[in-house]
């Protein structure tokens, strides 16, 4: 009785495409990442809740945005080509707050320093960890009130285009394995 050799070798071509798929599917997968990542946000919006340019350095290089700063929220989203993920940082009252007001100019400044984490990612965020400390440089001009002092009040807005406020974030971020 003679066997066919066609059935044997569909089963070894077979098995050959399934081990090449397998290996580049391996070969697609991205190692865990895990070290320093700085964030660098600017705005000179005078908004109580400006959107920011965000830039990322370290661990993986990105620019977006992120809004929610100002909100009175404790969260954040950082959005960003490849993914979103959540900041979580204190409430104002949660900060190292000093603001000063020169009263000859009526120029406001203020420092904050805090502390963040991140998680709950997307895309190619997906799983992303983090923590870290922040600081934030803030500085306009207010507007003067009756009698020609500065208007300190809480309702205050700066000045128009005298608004500039830059944020400092350098901490820990993991990525985890993807594809």
């Amino acid at each position: 009785m003679r066997q066919s050799t066609r059935p044997v070798l569909l089963a070894v071509g077979l098995l050959a495409v399934a081990a090449a798929t397998v290996a580049c599917g391996a070969s697609a997968r991205t190692a865990a990442r895990q070290g320093a990542e700085e964030f660098v946000l600017t705005t000179t919006s005078s908004a109580d809740n400006p959107v920011y340019k965000m830039a990322a350095l370290g661990v993986f290089k990105a620019q977006g945005t992120l809004s929610g700063i100002g909100n009175g929220q404790a969260e954040s989203l950082a959005r960003l080509r490849a993914g979103t993920f959540v900041v979580s940082h204190p409430t104002a009252n949660q900060k190292v707050i000093h603001e000063s007001v020169n009263p000859r100019t009526c120029v406001i400044v203020l420092e904050e320093t805090g502390r963040f984490t991140i998680n709950r990612g997307t895309g190619a965020y997906q799983g992303i960890t983090g923590y870290g400390s922040d600081k934030i440089d803030g500085r306009a001009r207010l507007p003067r009130g009756a009698g020609g002092k500065c208007d300190t009040s809480a309702s205050a807005l700066a000045v128009s285009g005298t608004a500039k406020t830059a944020i400092t974030a350098k901490g820990s971020v993991l990525l985890p394995p993807s594809g």
